[in-house]
Parts: C-alpha cells; sequence; structure tokens
C-alpha cells in the first residue's frame, strides 16, 4: 500500500493563482476548493494520472469495488490522501435500482480521476504541501519552482479593531 508523502513549502499561494500558473488549459484536472476568502479547510489542485469514464464502458459500482480495493493509500495526517475523485451522475439510478434504462444520456454515467500528486492549501495556517504518493523531485522541483513565481497574497478578512453603532 503507497503512503501519502508530504512537503511542506513553508509558504502561501493563492490556489487561483497557481491553477494559473500550473494547470490553466490542461485536462483531467482537479480544483477542490474551500472558497476565495476561506480562512479554515483545505483546497486541493491536481492533474489526473488516470481517468475512467463509466456507465457506458461496465457497472459503475463494480469499478469502484475493484479501483477502491486496489488503490488504497496510507494517509499521513489529516486531509485528502490522494486516489480517485469524480462524480456519479443521475444515469447511475438505472444500474442503482434496478430500473430499466428508458434513456441514453450524451454523458458518461460517472467520471473519476485518480491523484497520485497534488498541492495542498491549507487556509488556516496559510500553508502549502505537495503530495506525492511516490517521491518525485522533479515534480517537486518545477511545482516549487512555479509557485516561488507567485507573489504570496490574501484575500482582504473583515477590518479589525473597528466597532460600529
Amino acid at each position: 500500500m503507497p503512503r501519502l508523502l508530504r512537503f511542506p513549502l513553508g509558504r502561501w499561494v493563492d490556489p487561483a493563482a497557481a491553477y494559473l500558473a500550473l494547470l490553466g488549459g490542461e485536462t483531467d484536472v482537479v480544483w477542490l476548493d474551500s472558497g476565495p476568502a476561506a480562512e479554515s479547510g483545505r483546497s486541493y489542485l491536481g492533474r489526473a494520472s488516470r481517468a475512467a469514464l463509466t456507465g457506458t464502458t461496465g457497472s459503475v459500482l463494480e469499478f469502484l469495488r475493484t479501483e477502491l480495493a486496489d488503490s488504497r493509500v496510507e494517509p499521513s495526517g489529516e486531509g485528502f490522501a490522494l486516489g480517485w475523485v469524480g462524480w456519479i451522475g443521475y444515469e447511475t439510478r438505472f444500474e442503482t435500482m434496478a430500473v430499466p434504462r428508458t434513456r441514453t444520456s450524451p454523458y458518461p454515467d460517472a467520471a473519476f480521476l485518480f491523484l497520485d500528486r497534488a498541492i495542498e492549501f491549507d487556509h488556516a495556517t496559510r500553508e502549502v504541501t505537495l503530495l506525492q504518493l511516490e517521491d518525485d523531485a522533479a515534480w517537486r522541483d518545477a511545482v516549487a519552482g512555479a509557485l516561488e513565481g507567485i507573489p504570496a497574497h490574501d484575500v482582504p478578512g473583515p477590518p479589525t479593531g473597528s466597532a460600529t453603532t
């Protein structure tokens, strides 16, 4: 079972700026976002190393059963431990509820992306951490270098020390 490796960068970078610098224009990208004014929670950015569409090519539940059993990750701390991210569409009801299929959607019943590395943005501590399932120093160096060129700016919070009556 792979173990999640964590590499803190010791600085803050706005997730939207990081997305534009690293992943803008890419396909198979995941952005799990806490929002631009978040003061807690975490956001994640990553590009998938594998993608899967299901429904037209097989059972959504069987895919999940097989892939999740084969893709377990030993977590390291709190937060997202990488792996499969995706969505299950409304059309999956034909499989899960034994309802006869009455129409065919132009979209897959479900789609999943596998992340084996990502960038974590901790909004409470203002810390950016690189996450990997396999040690890849070249990726870490490239991402850290690209993020180094982005100014660390925060979204302004509510004013402090002022009172209204």
